[in-house]
């Protein structure tokens, strides 16, 4: 998947946060990309962390 074909349409949440919901197929560096993010910095933010 590439940026251009995530929906950058934003929904913000009550505290202004950006709130998506991730849909099959998508990516963290896509949704990262355009989000203007890292992955390191979404991942964190989603406590996803790398397995051992």
């Amino acid at each position: 998947m590439f940026p251009d074909q995530i929906d950058t349409s934003k929904n913000f949440s009550k505290n202004g946060n950006v709130c998506y919901t991730v849909q099959p197929g998508d990516e963290l560096w896509a949704i990262a990309t355009a989000n203007n993010t890292t992955t390191r910095k979404l991942a964190n933010l989603n406590r996803i962390y790398p397995q051992s």
